[in-house]
């Protein structure tokens, strides 16, 4: 019996100390909060208007558990020694804004680097249909090859060329990001879940990532894996998966002012005083045996749209949208040879859209750089800017710069990929690649409709050498050798609906890569 006592004395005695040294820790100041400390440097940069990035100098860095401050030097350059693990560091400058707004210090990040911005100035990049496929699922084999030979994307090389631009943007580091639709090759689930995770690495940066559904992206039964010979079933999502994997891309409730209850369609203030309103005019609810490719938006999604603009102009907003189909067409008959690529009642809508206030809208879709502008009987103007695919030649991306009611509108390209691209450099690569695609899917087209095999000659060259400078924008008919030249005025002048749209491609008067546009 004494030793039980004395055993549970000890046990007892045991406890108390441990509890007591507990409190002592739990109670302890600031000072033990922190128990590493680091020398921290970083830089803060600004990009000017001719890309050049430049230091700041004389903005002061404080610290929210570390005393003192720092400054940057001539260059841009700061350091500070002995800060605290987990400390906050706030970047301030008068009349600069800084992305992110601040940092936290840790082991990992003992280089600390911001980027700056002139107050009221606010960059967006748009990337567009990036039909990422993940080298898992299969890109070798008969079945992989057989489908490139249909559809004639840089398939195999999408995730390197999603990495560089990421990478890219991460050094640039936009206060936004736009994905007007085509995340994934076909609606892979696992594809999705990808590319929200690339995402969320870009968003760790300060950058806001917002995305929109394509025709590709839900419900699509042609979710495969590739084997060898066989295409193999695999799981897609449906329109709640999709919002649910990328809830933190304009579909949480924490992320949107409103959302339609009848499509994916939200509304987001990305940018102070500027209102986005991501539309859905996919048909994946329709999709059966193959998906639908053409768009439309459902008669209440567009009642929501037209109630969210009239109410962004009554308090003054500045009201744009981002949508996968285009809002009109970008060169005459594209309606007659493509009516999928264009939103149903795209004349009537694009009107009333303008006329309500909307200015602008970002597609993709058609896989084109191309700038679309709308006038109204009222006057009203409506740009459609059609952001070209990243898997598709040239691999562009638009970076927006919005500043004093001003849009100012710059194409870059993608010029390096982690890929084999055969001793070629990227853009070469691309080029080659898709104008060998080009050449038999043109010609399969133009045998499907009856045409003679000699006019499908005739005629190849001029159809793939149209379409590559519509990808490319700012098309000029002066660039073609006269021999194509005259295949299209001659076609033209002929009446024939190929020679319309080939001369309208080429002639559509409007500036596609580089522009500023006034806004109200």
């Amino acid at each position: 019996m004494v030793f039980n006592k004395f055993k549970r004395a000890n046990i007892f005695l045991i406890i108390v100390i441990f509890i007591s040294l507990f409190l002592l820790v739990g109670c302890s100041g600031d000072s033990n909060d922190h128990l590493e400390n680091y020398n921290v440097s970083g830089r803060i940069t600004y990009v000017t208007e001719t890309g050049e990035k430049v230091g700041i100098k004389d903005v002061t860095l404080k610290f929210d558990h570390t005393d003192g401050i720092t400054t940057t030097d001539q260059d841009g350059n700061w350091k500070k020694n002995k800060v605290k693990d987990t400390d906050v560091i706030t970047p301030v400058k008068d009349n600069w804004r800084f992305i992110p707004e601040t940092r936290m210090v840790s082991q990992k990040s003992s280089s600390v680097d911001f980027m700056a911005r002139r107050a009221g100035e606010y960059k967006i990049a748009v990337l567009s249909d990036l039909h990422y496929f993940d080298p898992s699922l299969g890109i070798e084999g008969a079945a992989f090859e057989e489908y490139l030979a249909q559809d004639r994307k840089l398939i195999a090389e999408s995730q390197a060329i999603l990495e560089s631009i990421l990478e890219s943007l991460k050094k640039y580091i936009p206060d936004v990001v736009l994905v007007p639709g085509d995340l994934t090759k076909d609606g892979e689930k696992i594809n999705h879940e990808q590319v929200a995770n690339y995402f969320t690495e870009l968003e760790k940066q300060g950058v806001q990532v917002y995305v929109v559904p394509g025709n590709h992206d839900i419900n699509n039964p042609h979710a495969v894996r590739y084997e060898g010979d066989e295409a193999v079933q695999i799981e897609t999502v449906t329109a709640d998966e999709f919002a649910s994997i990328y809830q933190e891309n304009g579909y949480s409730e924490g992320e949107y002012l409103a959302r339609d209850e009848n499509s994916l369609s939200y509304l987001v203030e990305p940018i102070q005083g500027i209102w986005l309103i991501a539309m859905d005019t996919c048909r994946y609810d329709e999709n059966g045996e193959d998906p639908v490719t053409a768009g439309k938006f459902k008669a209440s999604t567009l009642e929501w749209i037209k109630e969210k603009i009239q109410e962004g102009k009554s308090k003054g907003k500045t009201v744009i949208g981002m949508m996968h189909h285009g809002i009109m067409e970008h060169f005459s008959g594209q309606t007659v040879l493509f009516e999928e690529y264009v939103v149903q009642d795209w004349d009537n809508i694009s009107r009333e859209l303008a006329d309500l206030g909307m200015e602008v809208i970002f597609t993709g879709h058609y896989h084109a750089n191309d700038i679309a502008i709308k006038t109204t009987a009222r006057g009203n103007k409506l740009y459609d800017i059609e952001t070209g695919s990243l898997v598709t030649y040239p691999s562009p991306y638009r970076i927006l710069t919005f500043s004093n009611n001003k849009l100012e509108v710059e194409t870059n390209k993608i010029r390096e990929i982690n890929a084999d691209t055969e001793g070629l450099e990227f853009q070469e690569y691309a080029k080659e690649y898709i104008e060998e695609g080009l050449v038999g899917l043109t010609q399969a087209m133009l045998n499907a409709d009856g045409v003679p095999q000699e006019k499908i000659e005739f005629l190849t060259p001029a159809i793939v050498s149209s379409l590559i400078a519509h990808y490319e924008g700012d098309e000029d008919f002066n660039n073609l050798d006269t021999t194509t030249q005259g295949i299209i005025k001659s076609l033209k002048d002929s009446g024939d609906s190929m020679g319309i749209v080939l001369w309208s491609i080429w002639n559509d008067n409007s500036v596609d890569n580089n522009i500023e546009i006034d806004l109200k």
